[in-house]
């Protein structure tokens, strides 16, 4: 819930202060007189701010963006946003405990930020006293607390007198034509309706929020563009001394999977000092075809685990700027096809990490391909390093890039791999997870292998077991649904001449009836993935073949068509099934899941290993100094992250799936022509270039975790559709097409919105008000 966290406190800046301002009608001068003595010289803080809330905690937090709006008499005391951060987010957490539970914690944070609009800073409360100084500030806030409650008793006496006057008074008025009488409560009313309006608004927002913490802080304002320092993060530093309770033989945790989440999940976890088992069925390469895009959003959160050399060396890795989307003649682009151009359009990602909201909406941010430009082309480029860099992508070998996180892994001392097979989860008596049951090879006497059956128990275990997860249902109710198949071509070429028509990105061509993805992985090969929908062509008798050749290689570039011809002749031709699957929130004590065992999307946009390294970065940082065998403090911790999780993962889902029924004409009359008008609306509206098309591409690079800016976006296309169709003139047939376009967009994005639950139109009354107006409920699980 980043966006959330985000916006709410300028709101909440802005209403408290009203009470407060119109009722004390105090400036910090003539309230406080001279500058208080605390705020003019800093004092040395304790290690917590409050006995339950470690700075390093509130220190990840993000950055929230205030402007000189929120108090124009001193703006300069808004100036530090990391000490306004830690004040407003210090009595958040704070007033959890508070008797008047959520209201407490929403009125508290109200006054918190008005005290702190006018100097009044809490977190700089502190003097020799310390935690004792910091109570007797708490104690001032509950009083501010118990006036609150007051206003808000007279605010409702308000409007209930109002509306009694206005009911008195109306028929008189109307007949007489006297409004006059009438003003003074019309006033009471708007008055008393704006306050409890905002103050009850506060007190959605404050439980729609969840406790604090986000996976990926933003980078200092200081060097925008620079990547994490070089060296292991702090919060990701080596090897912490573990318990001693624990040894290899008796872990602290259990991962199942060594995959892109289990790897890096046990790397991390054994620095942070815990004995890590990890249980993989094969530890040798397996030669898959998705999972070879790493967006910068996911190189991003490899850097700080101190994992980035696993993607960036010894893969024979590409760097990737960002996309081009195609359209083929069948999509649109016959024009520019006979005049022997392609007609694309080109998506780099953004320069630096996006800091504030502007930015992640899109506007104000630059294309680094346009800084590359400028320092001569490729000469300019710079890669994605730890030492710095713009945000780039990563393509390679998903073998390659997993066998070295495996090495990671090994290479730490609390790590122990085994080879086995996972037949069970282990449970105690009250129904929690305690461990696993698995079958390892073993050489015999004989030297031959025998499989022998094997118990491990730890207070915590780990599923990341992937796509076919057999464990999932320990903690996740919710079934895979297939949404199409996957068939990958291997291209081979010589060293750095792929046959693309752009180098270092990856290329989106939107075929019919469903898109075609085509991205270099290696300085020699090119992977190409074609989506079919529906049933599978058979490999055997020569379907699967003579599809690639009738009906995808006419929609391809020309330059690229006949390499694409000459690895279907070779065979070098795989297939992967599509899968979408919601996470579960459920806790089951004792487990938690990781990966694609805990949610799926389409890979179209490459976003799966995204979110499998965010959700690592987040859950490490949980847990770090968390007692395992403590069920409580690991439920919590597991609350934080599927809440903390929510914000990205949101965004990465619904982008992946709703892009893929955007750029899918299914065969039918109806359907295909509006899903048709939809396509050409995308397309057109990301070629506007400016926030249109920077905005999109940091939903996409993983780089901008906000669900609100992806559902503005996408209801933005959907209207930059219906221009076509209203103007000049607006016709019936035009209005009834508009209809049958926004009717579409809404069956297409309002499942997904209601799945992931991270944006106000999931909420019940908004779904149903949609509902009225464009149905879209009878058609939800045809888009999941």
């Amino acid at each position: 819930m980043e966006d959330d966290l985000s916006l709410a406190p300028t709101i909440i800046i802005v209403l408290a202060m009203l009470p407060e301002c119109i009722g004390q009608g105090a400036t910090h001068e003539s309230r406080f007189g001279a500058k208080p003595k605390f705020l003019t010289k800093p004092r040395k803080k304790p290690p917590y701010i409050f006995p339950t809330v470690p700075t390093r905690f509130i220190d990840a937090l993000p950055v929230i963006p205030t402007g000189k709006a929120c108090c124009r008499r001193r703006p300069g005391w808004l100036s530090d946003t990391p000490t306004l951060r830690r004040d407003i987010i210090a009595l958040i957490v704070a007033s959890e405990s508070h008797p008047f539970c959520k209201v407490g914690r929403v009125v508290t944070m109200g006054k918190a930020a008005a005290g702190l609009a006018r100097g009044y800073s809490y977190n700089n409360c502190y003097n020799e006293d310390g935690l004792e100084s910091s109570g007797r500030r708490w104690r001032a806030w509950e009083g501010h607390l118990a006036r609150l409650y007051v206003v808000n008793y007279v605010a409702v006496a308000v409007f209930a007198a109002s509306m009694y006057r206005i009911v008195r008074l109306w028929d008189g008025s109307l007949n007489r034509m006297h409004f006059f009488p009438l003003a003074v409560p019309f006033i009471g009313v708007f008055a008393s309706m704006t306050y409890l309006f905002g103050f009850f608004g506060i007190s959605v927002i404050s439980g729609v929020m969840d406790p604090p913490f986000v996976s990926s802080p933003a980078p200092s304002s200081k060097d925008r563009s620079a990547a994490p320092a070089a060296g292991l993060p702090k919060r990701f530093s080596p090897t912490e001394e573990g318990s001693s309770d624990y040894s290899l033989d008796n872990p602290e945790v259990i991962i199942v999977g060594a995959g892109t989440a289990g790897a890096s999940a046990a790397a991390t976890f054994a620095r942070q000092g815990r004995k890590v088992l990890l249980v993989e069925r094969c530890m040798s390469e397996q030669d898959r075809i998705v999972g070879e895009l790493l967006q910068p959003g996911g190189l991003r959160a490899l850097e700080r685990l101190g994992l980035d050399a696993c993607a960036k060396e010894g893969t024979d890795s590409v760097v990737v700027d960002g996309y081009a989307i195609i359209r083929s003649a069948e999509t649109g682009g016959a024009a520019a096809e006979a005049e022997g151009r392609l007609d694309s359009v080109m998506l780099y990602y953004p320069e630096s990490d996006p800091e504030n909201r502007s930015e992640l909406f899109g506007k104000g941010v630059k294309p680094a391909a346009a800084a590359a430009a400028a320092k001569g082309g490729e000469a300019g480029r710079r890669p994605c390093s730890r030492e710095g860099g713009v945000p780039r992508g990563r393509s390679f070998h998903n073998c390659r890039f997993v066998q070295r996180l495996r090495e990671a892994a090994q290479a730490e001392p609390n790590v122990r791999v085994v080879e086995g097979t996972v037949s069970a989860l282990l449970e105690g008596d009250g129904g929690e997870v305690v461990g696993v049951r698995y079958r390892e090879a073993v050489k015999g006497e004989g030297q031959e292998e025998e499989r022998v059956t094997r118990e491990v128990r730890a207070p915590l275990t780990v599923v990341a077991d992937g796509i076919w997860s057999g464990l999932r249902k320990c903690a996740n109710t919710n079934r895979p649904q297939k949404l199409s198949t996957f068939v990958g071509v291997l291209v081979k070429h010589a060293a750095d001449a792929a046959p693309v028509p752009h180098k270092h990105c990856g290329h989106v061509v939107l075929a019919h009836p469903s898109p075609i993805l085509i991205y270099q992985i290696s300085s020699t090969e090119t992977r190409v993935l074609v989506d079919v929908a529906g049933a599978m062509p058979s490999a055997a008798d020569g379907g699967l073949s003579a599809h690639l050749r009738e009906k995808s290689a006419p929609q391809l570039p020309a330059m690229f068509r006949p390499a694409f011809l000459e690895a279907v002749a070779r065979g070098d031709v795989k297939s992967m099934p599509n899968r979408a699957m919601p996470a579960s929130s459920v806790h089951r004590p004792g487990a938690l899941l990781l990966g694609d065992a805990l949610n799926m999307r389409h890979p179209l946009t490459g976003g799966g290993m995204t979110v499998a390294l965010k959700d690592v970065e987040l859950l490490s940082e949980l847990l770090r100094g968390v007692p395992l065998r403590d069920a409580a403090a690991v439920a919590s911790a597991a609350a934080r992250f599927h809440a903390g999780r929510r914000a990205h993962a949101a965004t990465i889902n619904i982008l992946a799936n709703a892009l893929y029924h955007v750029f899918s004409t299914p065969e039918g009359p109806a359907s295909k022509g509006t899903r048709v008008d939809l396509q050409a609306a995308c397309f057109d509206y990301l070629s506007l270039g400016g926030c249109y098309s920077a905005g999109p591409v940091g939903l996409l690079s993983g780089l901008s975790p906000a669900p609100w800016a992806l559902t503005t976006h996408f209801f933005m296309v959907a209207f930059h559709g219906c221009r076509e169709h209203l103007l000049p003139v607006p016709t019936p047939g035009g209005v009834l097409r508009v209809y049958r376009l926004l009717h579409v967009a809404t069956k297409i994005i309002m499942p997904l919105l209601e799945q992931e639950g991270s944006t106000f139109l999931a909420w019940w009354p908004f779904r149903k008000a949609i509902q009225l107006v464009l149905p879209w409920e009878h058609e939800r699980w045809e888009n999941q």
